[in-house]
């Protein structure tokens, strides 16, 4: 990413180039949580292979005083946590936190049946 460095932070980057660039910036911070906002969002097949890399590797490493890191992923598609090993995941809908489980299990669920089971949880709850 040498290349990257002669110009002004994410300055004319495409939508792969800004989220290499990000997650470089996340990777030298070395936090203790990350928060990634749809980190497949605008980002090629080829590109979310390689962003998904990036953010385990990041999870993986410890932050900068030797605590485990962890993060939050939020993603609409999913399509991220193929690359990743998700401990839970949780789904928003409506405002409302309707269903937790184990990450991969609760994707699988989502891909296969999609949101209609929560609907009823909004309108019984509001």
């Amino acid at each position: 990413m040498s290349h990257l460095l002669r110009r002004n932070v994410n300055d004319g980057f495409s939508g792969g180039e800004l989220k290499k660039s990000e997650l470089l910036q996340l990777m030298l911070q070395r936090p203790k949580l990350a928060l990634i906002d749809e980190p497949d969002a605008g980002v090629d097949l080829d590109s979310l292979v390689l962003v998904g890399e990036k953010i385990r590797n990041i999870l993986e490493q410890p932050s900068t005083d030797g605590v485990a890191s962890a993060g939050l992923i939020i993603t609409h598609t999913g399509h991220i946590l193929h690359y990743l090993h998700p401990t839970r995941g949780h789904v928003l809908y409506g405002g409302t936190l309707v269903a937790h489980a184990e990450g991969a299990k609760l994707l699988a669920e989502i891909q296969t049946c999609g949101y209609g089971k929560w609907k009823h949880y909004r309108s019984q709850h509001q």
